[in-house]
């Protein structure tokens, strides 16, 4: 190997070989690179803390809603409703206590979770989910741990509605 380099530094130093070089290196990143899909958030008005973590986590969120809550109150009142439709479209991935149910005249609930912050207020999850894909609802006592995976399609206020959801009983978790 040090052989053919010697032998053909005139041609791998030039600027045939740094571009040849080049090209290889810039085809292997896009490679291994190419599964990567990240499309952040757009959050103005939200504190830089909170964006660069949205940023960073931008397929499922692992920020936490305490910061999201400290960074809304520093928002002006008339200001908040604009913002909270910023965090439309975010994946989350956050554990919840269960609260309460609706069956619906479908196969489907409506289901209420309770995040676990400390706030002057509860902050509220509601989605709906059918039934025949949850059937351990029927029989799943209040105050159970859920984590729950999904979409945010509305923020207004302290209640957040999620879509696309997928629901994770903890209690059945194996560690």
């Amino acid at each position: 190997m040090i052989k053919y380099i010697l032998d053909n530094k005139e041609w791998i130093f030039s600027g045939i070989g740094v571009l040849f070089f080049s090209g290889i290196f810039i085809l292997i990143r896009y490679l291994i690179l190419r599964n990567r899909k990240v499309i952040p958030p757009t959050i103005e008005g939200i504190s830089e803390d909170l964006k660069v973590e949205a940023t960073q986590n931008s397929d499922i969120s692992q920020f936490d809603v305490p910061k999201i809550m400290k960074s809304l109150d520093d928002i002006p009142p008339l200001q908040l409703e604009e913002n909270l439709k910023k965090f439309t479209g975010l994946n989350i991935n956050w554990t919840a206590t269960y609260s309460s149910a609706y069956k619906k005249e479908d196969d489907s609930a409506r289901i209420r979770l309770d995040l676990d912050v400390k706030s002057f207020r509860p902050i509220t999850l509601w989605c709906e989910v059918k039934l025949s894909d949850y059937k351990k609802l029927k029989i799943l006592k209040k105050n159970t741990k859920i984590r729950i995976i999904g979409e945010i399609t509305k923020f207004e206020n302290y209640h957040i509605k999620l879509s696309n959801v997928k629901l994770i009983f903890l209690d059945q978790v194996i560690i």
